[in-house]
């Protein structure tokens, strides 16, 4: 079974409480991927089902660094199930969508060749492409930078 995050419990990860994260700024910045998807559209389902698989298949934390150069959280969100954070976020329910994230920052633009900057990527996105999206984000994340150009 896949397990889903709530965005109540993405938020609180997101944004923590200001009391001790200052220690924070001395660790490596970890990139959080948020899958929108619903169990009802088989390409967002399956997308959700390529990104499960690929972080079970790794399993522990350092593989899951290991792999992609940085750590990494993945948070699967069932957009029929947040319908009303999808609307207020202009994220169409039933589609898949993808978000890179730090803690207190704004969400990763994204560059795709012949789409607009964006701080999504639209897909259905296979595991190979999964991998492709994360090591990039996590590539711009230490290396400072906000804007990920993606070759996908």
């Amino acid at each position: 079974d896949i397990k889903l995050s709530s965005m109540q419990d993405v938020h609180q990860i997101l944004h923590p409480d200001d009391e001790g994260s200052e220690s924070k700024s001395t660790k490596s910045k970890t990139v959080h991927i948020l899958i929108f998807g619903c169990q009802w559209c088989y390409p967002s389902y399956a997308t959700q089902c390529h990104a499960h698989i690929l972080f079970q298949d790794l399993g522990s934390d350092k593989a899951i660094q290991a792999e992609f150069g940085g750590p990494v959280r993945l948070h699967l969100i069932d957009s029929e199930e947040e319908r009303t954070y999808c609307d207020q976020h202009d994220i169409m329910v039933g589609s898949s969508v993808l978000i890179a994230s730090t803690e207190g920052d704004d969400n990763l633009l994204f560059k795709r060749a012949e789409w607009p900057l964006n701080d999504r990527l639209i897909g259905p996105f296979n595991k190979t492409t999964l991998k492709e999206i994360i090591r990039t984000a996590v590539g711009a994340v230490k290396a400072g930078k906000k804007n990920v150009s993606v070759n996908i």
